[in-house]
């Protein structure tokens, strides 16, 4: 079997050649996934809309199915915790959970 030309860090997805030290920092990668995730999650949220349907895009909320609503209520609970995730700040510079 030969072997791969590349190695995956399964806790935080950094790659690295095969042959070469995979030696990395994963909270920096798991930082910049996080903000990631807290961009498409902010975005998500926006296009949702709050319900009203005045100046959001979203459907009103007397459209919205329960399993919707739980759907909301999910990423409103990911996008809250993320956000104080990202804004606290760790002396020892590792990601905070």
């Amino acid at each position: 079997m030969a072997n791969p030309q590349t190695h995956t860090c399964h806790d935080c997805g950094y790659v690295w050649p095969h042959g070469r030290h995979g030696g990395h920092d994963c909270t920096v990668f798991l930082k910049q996934r996080v903000k990631q995730l807290e961009t498409v999650l902010t975005e998500a949220r926006t296009w949702i809309g709050d319900g009203d349907n005045s100046e959001s895009i979203g459907l009103p909320r007397c459209f919205w199915s329960p399993e919707y609503i739980a759907i909301v209520d999910k990423v409103d609970s990911v996008l809250s915790t993320v956000t104080k995730k990202l804004s606290r700040k760790c002396p020892h510079g590792k990601l905070n959970t």
